[in-house]
């Protein structure tokens, strides 16, 4: 099985964690093919938190080293498909600071994106 197909497999699974059902948002920080941290969009008191950043606070309390990870992120329409997963300018910077610099995104056209985070971006 393609290793995205594996990711989108679990990322379904995952995304049910979600409490923010507008915007069902699944990430995975992904090491030499492996999945070192999960997260979903979620509530927190009065505030939400994006995926990408529960993804990487779980990656800080397994003490995991982010050096050569990725990010995966994804979101799912109520019909199953793809809707755009792009990070946000915030949790690119929180990714770009702890390390991690190439994030694979779920785009509104059903594909799956690629880009390479940069201190300009």
């Amino acid at each position: 099985m393609p290793r995205h197909q594996r990711y989108e497999r679990i990322a379904r699974t995952e995304v049910v964690k979600s409490t923010v059902p507008r915007y069902n948002l699944s990430a995975m920080i992904v090491k030499g093919g492996r999945i070192v941290a999960r997260g979903v969009n979620r509530m927190s008191r009065d505030r939400s938190v994006h995926a990408e950043v529960a993804a990487l606070s779980q990656m800080i309390r397994r003490k995991a080293n982010p050096e050569g990870a990725e990010l995966h992120v994804y979101r799912f329409l109520a019909d199953g498909s793809y809707g755009l997963a792009k990070p946000c300018q915030a949790c690119q910077k929180a990714l770009l600071e702890a390390g991690i610099k190439r994030v694979w995104y779920s785009d509104d056209d059903n594909q799956m994106k690629v880009f390479t985070l940069r201190a300009e971006n």
